[in-house]
C-alpha cells in the first residue's frame, strides 16, 4: 500500500475541535488540553485563523493555526503547530510550515512570525533549519521569524 499524505484546509469550528482532540496529547503545552481551552482555541481559530491539517492515509496527524490577517505591515503568526508523536522527525510538520509560507506569499504576506517555548528544542531546530531567526528572547518564549517575500 502506498502511504497518501494530503493537506487540507479546516474551517468548521467542530472540524477544527476534532483535530484538536485527536491531536491533543502531543500537544507540548498540556495545561491547553482541556475540553474548555480546546473549545475556546476551536472557536478563535474558525473565525480568525487559518487552520490546515496534514494527513497520512486519511488521519489526521498534524495541524498548524496561523494568523495572515495583517495587511497593513503583512505580518502573518503562526499560533500552533503540533505534530502526532509517532510521525515526529519524519518531515510532516516541515511539510505544513512549507505549505504555511506558500499560503502566506499567495497572500501577499511579507514576514511568517511565531513564539515557541524555549524548552521546545525539537521545534527551534525545524524552525531554524527552514530559515525562521530568532527575533526576541522572552522570559519562558522566543520569537522567531521568516522573511517569506520582497517587500513592493
Amino acid at each position: 500500500m502506498t502511504e497518501r499524505i494530503c493537506i487540507e484546509e479546516l474551517h468548521a469550528k467542530d472540524d477544527i475541535m476534532n483535530a484538536l482532540k485527536t491531536l491533543g496529547s502531543n500537544l507540548f503545552d498540556q495545561r491547553i488540553n482541556t475540553e474548555n481551552k480546546l473549545e475556546m482555541l476551536a472557536d478563535k481559530y474558525s473565525n480568525y485563523a487559518n487552520t490546515i491539517v496534514i494527513k497520512y492515509d486519511d488521519q489526521i496527524i498534524g495541524l498548524c493555526a496561523y494568523y495572515s490577517n495583517d495587511r497593513v505591515q503583512r505580518k502573518a503568526f503562526i499560533s500552533m503547530l503540533v505534530i502526532e508523536g509517532c510521525k515526529q522527525h519524519k518531515g510532516y510538520g516541515e511539510m505544513l510550515l512549507s505549505e504555511v509560507i506558500r499560503r502566506c506569499i499567495n497572500q501577499n504576506m511579507k514576514q511568517l512570525m511565531l513564539e515557541v517555548s524555549n524548552n521546545n528544542i525539537r521545534a527551534i531546530q525545524i524552525y531554524e533549519k527552514i530559515g525562521f531567526r530568532l527575533l526576541e528572547k522572552r522570559n519562558d518564549s522566543l520569537i522567531y521569524m521568516q522573511d517569506i517575500c520582497q517587500t513592493s
